[in-house]
């Protein structure tokens, strides 16, 4: 076998191995989980929820968030992006 198609297939196995791993995130979060993900608060989180920027549902009394409308809404979110780094930059000693 030529070292060119054993990288190929070391490349192949490592992208299978990334599908799988994303497959087994959680795509619903409770409300909690979801605060904690997102960073924010529930009133925060539900405000972004009625006002249709993220998405989320109650299901017998209790929210459920939907992860990926999470990380979209923070992709588009320039602002929020930059005060969390600036927030954790503090946090941080190097």
């Amino acid at each position: 076998m030529k070292r060119t198609d054993n990288i190929k297939q070391r490349q192949i196995k490592i992208a299978q191995h990334n599908l799988a791993a994303s497959e087994d995130i959680v795509r619903w979060l409770s409300m909690t989980v979801a605060c904690r993900y997102a960073s924010m608060s529930d009133k925060t989180l539900m405000g972004y929820i009625k006002s249709g920027n993220i998405y989320g549902t109650k299901k017998n009394g209790k929210w459920y968030i939907d992860r990926l409308s999470i990380d979209e809404f923070m992709k588009s979110d320039t602002v929020f992006i930059e005060d969390t780094l600036t927030r954790l930059k503090g946090k941080v000693t190097l």
